[in-house]
């Protein structure tokens, strides 16, 4: 999520009306797509990631399924071998909590969240601490080559892992998009989560 880190509040409201204008402008264009330019756009990304040092020795990968007209990873678990892992939005299972993520094995068994987008049905038993996963691709709606994210303004992700990435082990981030959706200098909140790296499907960015 983006957010403003200036102090004086006419700005950060300033830079908050653009950014939902930015967020809505791209995710039209992302909704226009053809079904054929989403699945030549996901095939180059999936075997893009394979080349990924990172992944193809992760043993346990978070990605997601695909909402909104985002790229399709689907095809990732026929190109590298790993266990994968599924968010589930928190609101709905543990609504006291604040938002955030749990990742559980993927299954058969999916279901749409309130936001349409496919998740297993919760079981505490298959929730992994999200500090074990090796990889964790995150999904946007805008990047910058800096490493900073435009996402849907939930912040999701950011209350998740904002506590793992102080502690002995933290997964290797990388954000998944197409090469239109990037943005010039994204300014970043203080808890905002920086990704290391963003396969498009024009390029690999490291962001170091």
């Amino acid at each position: 999520m983006i957010t403003s880190v200036h102090t004086k509040p006419e700005i950060g409201h300033t830079r908050q009306k653009q950014y939902r204008r930015l967020r809505q402008r791209i995710r039209t264009e992302r909704q226009s797509l053809s079904v054929d330019d989403i699945r030549q756009s996901s095939r180059q990304i999936c075997q893009s990631l394979a080349q990924l040092a990172q992944v193809k020795r992760a043993n346990r990968i978070a990605y997601f399924h695909p909402n909104d007209g985002e790229i399709d990873l689907r095809l990732l678990p026929t190109v590298i071998n790993a266990d994968y892992f599924l968010p589930l939005i928190s609101d709905a299972i543990r609504p006291w909590e604040p938002t955030r993520l749990f990742f559980q094995p993927e299954t058969l068994d999916l279901h749409p969240n309130r936001y349409g987008i496919a998740e297993p049905r919760f079981n505490n038993r298959q929730v992994i601490n999200p500090s074990l996963l090796d990889v964790v691709l995150f999904p946007l709606v805008g990047f910058d080559r800096k490493g900073n994210r435009l996402g849907m303004g939930k912040g999701y992700y950011d209350r998740t892992f904002s506590q793992v990435r102080r502690g002995w082990r933290s997964p290797y981030f990388i954000g998944i998009a197409y090469g239109f959706q990037e943005c010039e200098d994204l300014v970043p909140a203080q808890w905002d989560i920086p990704l290391q790296a963003i396969v498009t499907d024009k390029e690999i960015i490291n962001c170091g």
